[in-house]
């Protein structure tokens, strides 16, 4: 069963490259370009400029540039993959934490769109991981107040909501602040791979080009609702309560948008995603159920309803069943053990279906990358805790040092796919025989 589970994510990861999802959504005529039924014409190639940021930036701006023949001159990608597999027109930055590279690239962004002529056509690829490949901090700011205050938040169990509405008042060119650069002529399309929950614009990647609903005042109570108020350097409390008090610019917020001629698509998202695992596992024989709505809470609340889900699935006994669930747990670290929220999420996994017969528990992220580790995630079943005893090996103290990395190594439990070039937020594939 964990075999199976792994093929039919992969085989559905497979289906949902960013280079399909374009040619899906994109269709290129003589004089035209269609997207989801809504067109544009196209009088002169030369004024297209394609600009593509994120995990998926090299496949999104290549697919783009090869449908309708622009000039590499007029195409930057910005993205986290390795240096031997650069194209001409990508820059590489750093993920997940902001380095020179991610400032270097914020600026070379900046001039791209300053060199881009009036009244032009702008498609703007974003996908997950833009927010640390694109950093300018804002006036007074520095990378490593930003990198520490998101270390932070990301330790502290905020969700990726809270968190980015402190990443967008620190910066100079999230929270929709990046739209003030182009030129207000211009056709701006944004065709967005959703790596959040509700596929939220003002969320993924921060919003550089989605006006912004958070303020200053909301960044300010989300420090103080994690006691990360105190915490945080100085000169990152110095500008917030600049904020506080109108002394930093605010984010523009809905209705302030400076491009007339702004058009945004969700081209792929976890929901898309999670109907492609349907499918390939109904082709493997099972019924299918897939979540209403994407996880959000910690790992352990997360675990503990997905389990219930399969308590009631096995009540009902009538054939092999496909649970999918999609989304993005949060997770308090207080060990200094290695992981990743997937990891984690599995090995409670394997706590809760414990002794089940023909259960397998698999949870992966979809770019491959499970926080600071080699692993997209992990697939276990009911017989994983038994074989860990025998081994001596006791998985609440792996949990207890967030350690589930060393855990599922040892298991052999671990799945490794490498970087996928996309990022649809995480998915979770229950498989019951």
């Amino acid at each position: 069963m964990k075999e199976l589970s792994k093929k039919i994510v992969l085989k559905a990861l497979d289906a949902s490259n960013p280079s399909k999802l374009i040619e899906d959504c994109v269709s290129v005529h003589t004089n035209r370009i269609t997207i989801y039924g809504d067109e544009w014409e196209i009088t002169n190639r030369a004024d297209i400029y394609i600009i593509a940021i994120g995990k998926a930036a090299p496949e999104m701006s290549g697919t783009l540039k090869d449908l309708l023949s622009v000039d590499v001159a007029n195409v930057l990608g910005i993205s986290p993959h390795s240096e031997d597999k650069k194209p001409d027109y990508c820059v590489y930055a750093s993920h997940p934490t902001p380095d020179k590279k991610s400032r270097e690239a914020a600026e070379k962004l900046l001039q791209f769109i300053n060199d881009i002529p009036s009244e032009s056509m702008i498609l703007f690829a974003l996908s997950g991981g833009a927010s640390s490949l694109v950093c300018k901090p804002a006036e007074g700011l520095k990378l490593k107040h930003i990198n520490q205050v998101n270390k932070l938040l990301l330790e502290s169990g905020a969700t990726i909501g809270e968190i980015n509405s402190i990443r967008k008042h620190m910066s100079a060119i999230k929270g929709g602040q990046l739209l003030s650069y182009f030129k207000q002529d211009c056709t701006l399309i944004d065709l967005v791979i959703s790596d959040v929950p509700g596929d939220d614009l003002e969320i993924i990647g921060s919003g550089p080009t989605t006006t912004d609903a958070s303020t200053f005042e909301d960044a300010h109570s989300v420090l103080l609702k994690y006691d990360l108020w105190k915490t945080i350097p100085e000169a990152a409390k110095v500008h917030i309560q600049k904020g506080l008090n109108g002394e930093a610019p605010e984010t523009p917020g809905p209705g302030e948008d400076p491009i007339e001629n702004h058009h945004s698509f969700i081209i792929g998202s976890a929901k898309k995603f999670a109907e492609e695992v349907a499918g390939e596992a109904e082709k493997k024989g099972f019924k299918t159920w897939i979540a209403d709505e994407p996880y959000t809470e910690s790992v352990a609340e997360v675990a503990g309803m997905i389990s219930q889900k399969i308590e009631d699935c096995i009540e009902q006994n009538d054939g092999p069943y496909a649970l999918i669930f999609y989304g993005e747990s949060t997770v308090k670290v207080t060990g200094s053990g290695k992981g990743g929220r997937n990891q984690e999420l599995a090995l409670h996994g394997a706590i809760h279906i414990a002794g089940m017969e023909n259960v397998s528990w698999l949870s992966a992220g979809t770019d491959g990358i499970d926080g600071p580790t080699d692993a997209a995630g992990a697939v276990v079943d009911g017989k994983t805790i038994e074989h860990a005893k025998s081994k001596g090996l006791k998985a609440a103290e792996f949990l207890k040092k967030n350690d589930s990395y060393h855990f599922h190594q040892q298991m052999g439990t671990l799945i490794k796919t490498g970087p996928t070039g996309n990022n649809m937020m995480d998915i979770v594939l229950i498989t019951i025989g």
